[in-house]
């Protein structure tokens, strides 16, 4: 049951991260035990060194102070959960469903929600320890309703802020830098990839598959290691983060002398979890095909927005020149696993930015024109070898595709088929 960890682990956090809900419930829980802690203190006595005008009040007051407080920081948490809506609806629509676990799991967002919730929460709390004293004289939690006062005012500044942070990440500007920085940061982050190839399991081999139908999520490399250490196999990898597994799908090869047995196979299948979508985690080429989406839904004839279509190219632009001077990564850690073509490399990234969107782009002039300038330019910093050869390709290919759909543009039909 150990090798379940790391996978389950990975998947567990890949989960929190696009949830909507774990910042603010985990921001209300602390609410609830600062609320105890603070009305303890308060018990205790030991907030004699605050300001007597603190005290200057009767119990109906803080009643209504903390009832007030509490109300409205749970009605704005209900108006800031409909503008989310809006904004997940109006990104669904507009930039495509894949992205929408973008906006769900903005810190922002999360935050903002979490400090209205916790602040309900704190108000609530504290206000069921506000009671009348004998004779008349009330006791008065101070440290806590100074405590929910501050709340309040921070909830006013949070949401002062929400508001204009919702417009800020449905910008089509945003969205595609947002989307460009973290592909370059993964590029930049994450190791080259090593000389190690993926064994060629001889004699005797076996297939692993999976149990379940989903797109594959986690990759626990190390402990695909381990295992075909200690049992002397020779493992390779069928399959990657992102792509779609099932029974019918293999996910390893193994080469072993002996028939594996189910305990076996159950630790090599602990090794892969499982989801319904595609993520980023091990999967950076996920990014970029989110940056092609935002550019294959801009060049749609009922949006026909180029310039943001260009965008999405430089971007992309950047990840290639990034590639070009680093080589190919390993997102996985899968070295010796699986063969090279699965790694991310400059012709994965290349494909992806020009193969897959040249349809679109070929259609539009103006793009057509930018993204030519683009790889003459990508090709004129590389050296000659394959990668350039591969640019010259896209190049000739483009300036075909662009001068079969536009014949009768001038500018189009003026591109040279070799940079």
């Amino acid at each position: 049951m150990t090798k379940l960890l790391p996978a389950l682990l990975r998947k567990l956090l890949i989960d929190l991260r696009y949830s909507y809900w774990f910042v603010p419930s985990a921001m209300a829980l602390l609410a609830l035990g600062a609320a105890a802690l603070c009305e303890w203190l308060d018990r205790q006595g030991v907030t004699g060194w605050m300001p007597h005008v603190l005290f200057e009040t009767d119990a109906s007051a803080a009643r209504s102070v903390l009832g007030v407080i509490a109300q409205s920081a749970l009605g704005a948490a209900g108006v800031m959960f409909s503008m989310t809506m809006v904004a997940v609806s109006f990104a669904s629509s507009n930039f495509g469903p894949r992205l929408i676990g973008n906006f769900m799991q903005d810190r922002g967002v999360q935050v903002s929600l979490g400090v209205l919730l916790s602040t309900f929460v704190f108000s609530l709390t504290i206000l069921r320890g506000v009671q009348d004293g004998e004779n008349g004289f009330a006791w008065l939690p101070a440290l806590s309703l100074s405590v929910s006062l501050g709340l309040a005012f921070v909830s006013v500044g949070v949401l002062i802020y929400f508001v204009h942070h919702i417009p800020e990440i449905i910008s089509l500007e945003n969205v595609s830098a947002a989307l460009g920085r973290r592909l370059l940061e993964a590029i930049d982050t994450l190791p080259e990839a090593g000389p190690g190839a993926a064994p060629c399991p001889a004699g005797r081999t076996e297939t692993v598959s999976l149990e379940v139908n989903g797109y594959l999520q986690a990759l626990d490399t190390d402990g695909l290691r381990t295992l075909a250490k200690e049992k002397g196999w020779a493992l390779r990898l069928d399959c990657g983060p992102g792509d779609f597994v099932g029974p019918h799908v293999p996910v390893a090869t193994v080469g072993s002398a002996d028939k594996l047995t189910e305990a076996e196979i159950g630790k090599l299948r602990a090794c892969f979890a499982t989801g319904t979508g595609r993520t980023e985690a091990q999967n950076p080429l996920f990014i970029a095909q989110q940056l092609l989406e935002v550019l294959a839904r801009a060049l749609s004839p009922g949006v026909n927005d180029p310039v943001t279509a260009m965008n999405c190219l430089n971007w992309l632009h950047a990840a290639l020149h990034l590639l070009a001077a680093r080589g190919p990564v390993d997102p996985a850690n899968a070295e010796g696993l699986c063969d090279p073509e699965r790694l991310l490399g400059f012709t994965t990234v290349l494909d992806v930015a020009h193969t897959d969107s040249r349809p679109y782009v070929a259609g539009d002039p103006m793009v057509t024109r930018h993204a030519h300038r683009l790889l003459s330019s990508l090709r004129d910093s590389l050296a000659p070898g394959p990668r350039r050869a591969a640019v010259d390709r896209q190049i000739a290919a483009l300036v075909s595709e662009a001068q079969a759909l536009r014949p009768e543009n001038g500018e189009v039909e003026d591109l040279s088929p070799t940079g």
